[in-house]
């Protein structure tokens, strides 16, 4: 992500490494975070889904009580191996106020710092 995409979104994204269970159609699908904020959060996984399918997700930030959530499926991405593994951009559309807020202070505190590249 460039830094002129990261300004521009609504809410803050951190890398984030996790475990996280994925459900769809009643049937839990593992995944991996890839990064993380208070309104969505990017999978690594082989499942395909197509943009605005609904899941649930079952997800756990460090030293936190692991928590569920409804996601819409905004982008799925096949991948570039070895470079990049498949996944799925899942925004959250439900989700409780406290869960939001954790989330939120998560992606500030572990947001990548943008230095501007100063050309001479």
């Amino acid at each position: 992500m460039s830094a002129v995409e990261h300004e521009d979104r609504h809410n803050p994204r951190a890398p984030f490494r996790g475990e996280v269970t994925l459900w769809r159609n009643r049937e839990p699908v593992p995944a991996t975070a890839r990064d993380i904020g208070p309104g969505g959060v990017f999978l690594e996984t082989d499942a395909a889904m197509s943009e605005g399918a609904l899941c649930v997700l079952r997800l756990k930030l460090p030293d936190q009580h692991g928590f569920t959530v409804m996601g819409r499926t905004v982008r799925s991405e096949r991948g570039r191996p070895p470079l990049r593994a498949p996944g799925l951009a899942v925004e959250f559309v439900s989700i409780a106020p406290s869960q939001r807020f954790a989330l939120r202070r998560f992606a500030l505190r572990h947001r990548p710092v943008v230095t501007p590249r100063v050309v001479l």
